[in-house]
């Protein structure tokens, strides 16, 4: 009796432990299936939402740091650095197709601030687009601070679609 008992008891425990044991598989592969899988593929396209974000920060990075170091560059400059800025004036602007007539530097002005206005007055001709491209591109020369105080315009007689123009533009110098 005992033996039979011992075996049924064994019987019943092995039976017990394979349901367990099924129960914990079905378990798991019901978890994976509706929980784990779907998080998985969620996952997936989350992760390359963010790779993408991150790609476009680090892009971001990038321009700000070049904005930051062309900052550092534009400036007050010094008297002897003139010839300097004004060269890189006219070369951007003969790159537009702006022939100049004549660039000449007025007399110093002193501000009560911590800068000095160097005036120069030009005289040039050109398209009416190479005139705009060139007024346009004065805010992104890297050695100097430039402003535009005064701008005349006209026609050439000879050809309407030239303008002759009058300018007179300040380059800001440290004292």
């Amino acid at each position: 009796g005992w033996i039979n008992m011992d075996f049924k008891v064994e019987m019943i425990r092995e039976r017990f432990l394979a349901v367990m044991c099924g129960a914990a598989i079905v378990i798991g592969v019901g978890l994976y299936v509706f929980l784990y899988r779907p998080l998985i593929v969620r996952l997936g396209g989350s992760s390359m939402e963010c790779r993408a974000i991150e790609k476009e920060a680090l892009d971001m990075r990038e321009a700000i740091a070049v904005l930051k170091t062309k900052e550092k560059k534009k400036g007050l400059i010094a008297e002897e650095e003139v010839s300097g800025a004004v060269e890189e004036l006219t070369r951007e602007g003969k790159s537009m197709g702006v022939n100049f007539a004549s660039i000449t530097q007025k007399d110093l002005t002193i501000s009560e601030e911590e800068y000095i206005e160097c005036p120069i007055e030009i005289d040039a001709e050109a398209g009416y687009k190479a005139l705009g491209l060139f007024m346009g591109s004065l805010d992104n020369l890297e050695k100097s601070l430039v402003t535009v105080e005064r701008v005349s315009m006209k026609p050439d007689s000879e050809n309407p679609a030239k303008l002759n123009a009058r300018m007179l533009i300040n380059i800001y110098l440290s004292k």
